[in-house]
């Protein structure tokens, strides 16, 4: 008999309560492992105890913004292998590269929606196994 197949843990790290709410709302029917936090020192923490295979991360939150915590994500030997997808309303081309230059694998602009979600997500996780 098989054991059946640890579910891929998604950190969704956004300071809107109802954002966080629908992407792991989303990500439970997709059948993954989805974790919250309300802001980037709430998400290091996480990934620091937790092992994590992806971080939709939004880019304006208090302190220290999405840009800068995918930063220290990326610097760190023990998260560097984390896609990050960032999932904000800052969707003009200068957010866009900038994201890209903090090593973000995507970046999927608001309002979302469940299509525009899964296919960043879905692609990135399928590619990372």
């Amino acid at each position: 008999m098989t054991e059946p197949a640890e579910k891929k843990k998604i950190l969704c790290v956004d300071d809107e309560i109802e954002s966080r709410n629908l992407v792991k709302e989303f990500l439970s029917r997709k059948d993954y492992g989805p974790v919250t936090a309300a802001n980037g020192a709430e998400s290091l923490k996480t990934i620091g105890s937790e092992a994590v295979d992806l971080i939709p991360l939004d880019v304006m939150m208090p302190g220290e913004n999405g840009f800068e915590i995918c930063k220290r994500i990326k610097s760190d030997p023990a998260s560097m292998g984390i896609p990050v997808i960032f999932i904000t309303a800052a969707s003009g081309i200068f957010d866009k590269v900038k994201g890209v230059q903090c090593g973000a694998s995507d970046y999927i602009a608001n309002p979302l929606t469940s299509r525009s979600c899964w296919s960043g997500s879905g692609h990135i996780l399928r590619s990372a196994t």
